[in-house]
């Protein structure tokens, strides 16, 4: 077989594995509904915040180039207090370039934060292998359990597949399913002011 041929089977084998992938994260509504409400139940800690500083390296025991993201804490939903507000180093595998090395793409297709983009994070503790070394308020860091909430401007968020245009319909949810706002920092200029308080 000739290059050409080999580099169009090879595409075409591609295209149609990402079609199948694709259509299986289809959810219907109810079924993304679901998972947030499993994801509020099973996170250790929710917290918002403003990512501030990003950092890559990498992991230990074959984990990859991981990025060490640290968050501002605006509002703490569950795990007080055991976090605090202030700082915090959220863990994720987006990539990035460690040191002078070259730039690596995300490795899993799993969550990743932006600089200066503002989220509702959904962790657990990390692991001895996503260790990293940069100092923050708070001693604990963390990884994602799910996507986190992403804020849209002042009044809307997306979290996974589902738009929240009414940022007060996420802040019901979170109701809900027993969250309220268990701590927040008293200038909330970064993050829109909700309807969870006490």
């Amino acid at each position: 077989m000739n290059t050409t041929k080999k580099i169009v089977i090879a595409l075409l084998l591609i295209c149609s594995y990402s079609l199948s992938e694709a259509q299986q994260i289809q959810r219907t509504p109810s079924e993304e509904l679901q998972l947030h409400k499993n994801c509020i139940k099973g996170a250790q800690y929710i917290f918002e915040g403003t990512v501030i500083k990003q950092e890559c390296f990498y992991g230990r025991k074959g984990s990859g180039v991981l990025t060490c993201s640290v968050i501002q804490i605006t509002k703490i939903y569950k795990g007080s207090p055991q976090i605090n507000l202030g700082t915090i180093k959220v863990i994720t595998k987006q990539g990035g370039q460690v040191g002078n090395g070259p730039a690596e793409e995300m490795s899993d297709g799993g969550p990743s934060l932006n600089k200066g983009a503002t989220y509702i994070v959904f962790g657990k503790l990390a692991d001895t292998s996503q260790a990293y070394q940069m100092l923050t308020d708070n001693n604990l860091t963390m990884v994602n359990i799910d996507f986190p909430v992403r804020y849209q401007g002042k009044d809307a968020a997306i979290w996974r597949t589902t738009m929240y245009k009414n940022i007060n319909d996420l802040y019901a949810l979170f109701k809900e399913n027993g969250l309220t706002v268990e701590a927040a920092a008293q200038q909330q200029s970064a993050s829109p002011a909700d309807s969870t308080k006490h």
